[in-house]
């Protein structure tokens, strides 16, 4: 869905798109993805520690992107509400969103955070830019080598974003306004996103809007009822879908899972 969503604010875009996997994709996912983006591109990543029910390390992949001069992650559990082309104009060679639960800044990118204040600086890395110098094997390196780190250790606690955030953490940064990546719990008190210039919706957290039993996702109940509106907005999205193209992008997703289950 974010795919479809993404294309709607970006008909025009005319970068390369690619999309990692690993045992989680069918063909029939990959054509169906190649209907709405027919250029779109897959690489499957076989490397053990890329694989696994605990490795949880995707996000790391963009830095071995060395042949480009910048590359931007999208995580796949977003929704986008609007053109997100500000993110082509940072000029330090890591840019994200603060992970904190304030909507700092509302608009334009801060290109540069003071030296001191860089530790203080932790992000969300469901959507990043990273631009050259950091596009290079040594930083890639520098980068797998804490997975093995965390591997061995008898307490597995950095996950990608904790690796990418302590790595860099005296590294230039620029800070993202929180629309490029408006999570998911920024709206305990719902506000219509769409009219607050929110342009990517994150759904963070174990409820998903893709919700089906036994998938390992949350339901909407109890503290999670007040998220109803946001994934109303992503059931909307799935309807246009199917109204446009014919069939349910999800179905391959829901038979998965009540496989799984039976």
């Amino acid at each position: 869905m974010f795919l479809y969503s993404f294309k709607k604010h970006h008909p025009t875009w005319k970068y390369p798109f690619k999309i990692y996997h690993r045992d989680d994709l069918s063909k029939q996912s990959m054509q169906q993805l190649q209907v709405v983006y027919p250029n779109l591109m897959f690489e499957f990543i076989a490397e053990p520690k890329f694989n696994g029910k605990d490795a949880h390390y995707m996000c790391l992949l963009p830095f071995k992107e060395y042949d480009y001069d910048q590359v931007i992650f999208l995580d796949c559990d977003m929704l986008c509400l609007g053109p997100i082309d500000d993110i082509l104009n940072v000029k330090t060679g890591f840019s994200a969103c603060l992970d904190y639960e304030i909507k700092f800044p509302n608009q334009g990118i801060i290109h540069s955070v003071p030296y001191l204040l860089r530790p203080l600086s932790y992000f969300n890395t469901g959507v990043f830019s990273v631009r050259k110098p950091l596009l290079n094997p040594q930083t890639y390196q520098r980068l797998v080598k804490k997975i093995d780190s965390n591997i061995q250790s008898k307490r597995k606690k950095l996950w990608d974003q904790d690796i990418i955030n302590e790595t860099f953490r005296f590294e230039k940064k620029s800070i993202l306004p929180f629309t490029l990546n408006a999570r998911k719990n920024l709206f305990k008190s719902y506000f219509n996103p769409k009219e607050n210039g929110v342009k990517i919706i994150h759904y963070t957290g174990g409820a998903k809007p893709w919700y089906v039993p036994d998938s390992g996702f949350l339901p909407l109940d109890g503290k999670y009822s007040r998220y109803k509106p946001l994934h109303n907005l992503w059931h909307d999205e799935r309807q246009s879908f199917i109204k446009q193209y014919g069939f349910d992008p999800m179905q391959d997703f829901i038979k998965l899972y009540q496989k799984e289950s039976d």
